[in-house]
């Protein structure tokens, strides 16, 4: 069992030995932003928007040039922008992906994108290998697996994901390649209206195909009937995403305990 972040560390440092980068979590990255922009005397634009924007758009899709970032889609960011804007916060990431190399400093994301690359790099060996091995009518040729000694195969054979409502595209790329594509591949655990992140994706998008495979969970062991109801009152109309592009609702959902009725307080702030 490991942290996905754990994971992808591990991977990236197996392939840039000596690297010594430190990873920094989302609040350090949001310091280094507005370090960058009080240095620039840049005040039109907010460090954690700007993160938001880098992290979920821009690494997220990994969008690697300007005029990638000019068609990236920006579903769920709120704040419409336009092309001028675009460049801006093009630049400003450049500038903050030097700051960060120049500090030896890198965050999650990076790391996670960055392995998701290193993985897919070694998925797409495996199967020019199997490609080349059934044009030679399945002869078996000597391939060694880089920088072990091994065979190149797959990390792992099957994959169970806990809490993958909040795993961020990278880290779904990067799971997707490190497992043989086929039956029972991928096992998936996860509950969008437990979300901690803004991590909104779409599994089929990344190579997860999870249509017609899902099954819900509506029955609560956790809770009462009385504080569901009260829950479902406070959330009121909120929409929730089922991970694959639709919207998922909590019709149906019910609990088997019984207990006593919640009490509101109200509080000045």
């Amino acid at each position: 069992m490991s942290h996905v972040d754990q994971l992808a560390l591990r991977i990236v440092r197996e392939a840039e030995r000596g690297s010594g980068k430190q990873a920094i979590d989302d609040s350090q990255a949001v310091r280094e932003w507005r370090g960058l922009l009080d240095e620039l005397g840049e005040d039109g634009w907010d460090a954690e928007f700007l993160h938001d924007e880098w992290t979920q758009v821009i690494l997220g899709q990994a969008v690697g040039t300007r005029t990638d970032y000019f068609r990236a889609r920006r579903a769920g960011r709120g704040r419409t922008i336009g092309r001028a804007e675009r460049a801006e916060i093009w630049q400003l990431a450049e500038r903050f992906t030097q700051r960060l190399d120049r500090l030896g400093r890198q965050t999650w994301d990076q790391v996670a994108e960055r392995a998701a690359r290193l993985e897919i790099g070694r998925e797409q060996r495996i199967q020019n290998i199997a490609r080349q091995r059934e044009e030679a009518g399945g002869l078996d040729h000597i391939h060694l697996q880089d920088g072990s000694g091994g065979w190149l195969r797959h990390r792992y054979r099957h994959i169970v994901v806990d809490e993958a409502q909040d795993l961020r595209p990278a880290h779904w790329k990067m799971l997707r390649a490190m497992a043989p594509r086929g039956a029972d591949d991928l096992f998936l655990v996860g509950d969008t209206h437990q979300r901690i992140y803004k991590n909104q994706v779409t599994l089929g998008s990344l190579g997860v195909n999870i249509r017609g495979r899902s099954s819900k969970l509506s029955l609560s062991y956790r809770t009462t009937r009385q504080i569901l109801r009260s829950a479902l009152g406070v959330l009121g109309e909120t929409k929730y995403d089922d991970l694959d592009g639709s919207e998922e609702t909590l019709a149906g959902y019910r609990s088997v305990l019984s207990g006593g009725l919640p009490a509101g307080h109200a509080f000045p702030d």
